[in-house]
């Protein structure tokens, strides 16, 4: 077997270790178990050894300890948060994240979305008012949770995968919200409001020709809270057929 390492090259020459955990198809340890360390060099040599079977855990090691690979981390500690400060983000670091969207996959590599940067902040009331209104609340509740930035994606209406690749759009950029230190979370009820004449005028105004169906609002901006806790995870979610 091939072992399949997927490390960043410039991270590898940043720090001066890794040390790695392996399993052999007879399901024994390798001498290289992480026992040692292994410098950039020797890498080319471990990717060819025919008697590992998949790696288990990389880890790069860098003072103070283990560094968790940067994307699952953010995977796992990212959380929707409720309570936003008004103080309007970097615009570099909005763009950032919507490039981070714009990358996500998509059927056929069609790329069938666009993405709204609301950060004016008229508009962005307006849009809250009608989101408030399509979800049945009380007058003065903001369903955006005060976040002053809103990134609205939307897919087009006639390409049958719009709401698959439009939510992994969402999700790039949620998590790339969380990489650069700020909030966000998903709002639901963008389909209705671009079915309602004043924002398919939006649209129009904008240069935005052609049929296109709301996916969500990734809100954000700074968190006026405390890091949410993950719940724990439902067992039973998992079946390997080995």
């Amino acid at each position: 077997y091939i072992c399949e390492l997927r490390i960043a090259k410039a991270r590898l020459k940043r720090r001066a270790f890794v040390r790695m955990q392996f399993v052999l198809p007879q399901k024994q340890k390798s001498s290289l178990d992480g026992r040692r360390e292994y410098g950039y060099n020797e890498l080319s040599n471990i990717e060819n050894r025919g008697d590992l079977l998949r790696v288990v855990q990389v880890a790069f090691f860098a003072e103070g300890g283990i560094q968790m690979n940067e994307i699952i981390k953010a995977m796992e500690e990212r959380r929707s948060i409720r309570r936003f400060k008004p103080d309007m983000p970097p615009k570099a670091e909005l763009e950032q994240i919507i490039e981070a969207g714009l990358y996500a996959p998509s059927a056929k590599n069609s790329q069938p979305t666009l993405t709204l940067a609301i950060t004016n902040k008229e508009l962005r009331d307006r849009i809250s008012d009608a989101n408030r209104k399509i979800g049945g609340w009380d007058e003065g509740f903001d369903p955006f949770y005060g976040a002053p930035a809103i990134l609205i994606v939307l897919a087009k209406k006639d390409w049958a995968n719009r709401v698959y690749d439009g939510s992994l759009v969402m999700g790039n950029m949620m998590l790339a919200a969380h990489a650069l230190g700020l909030g966000s979370i998903w709002i639901h009820r963008a389909k209705q409001e671009f079915e309602e004449p004043e924002f398919r005028q939006l649209l129009r105004d904008l240069g935005i020709e052609g049929e296109w169906e709301g996916i969500g609002h990734c809100a954000v901006g700074y968190a006026d809270c405390e890091q949410p806790k993950a719940a724990e995870r439902k067992p039973g979610r998992v079946f390997w057929a080995e």
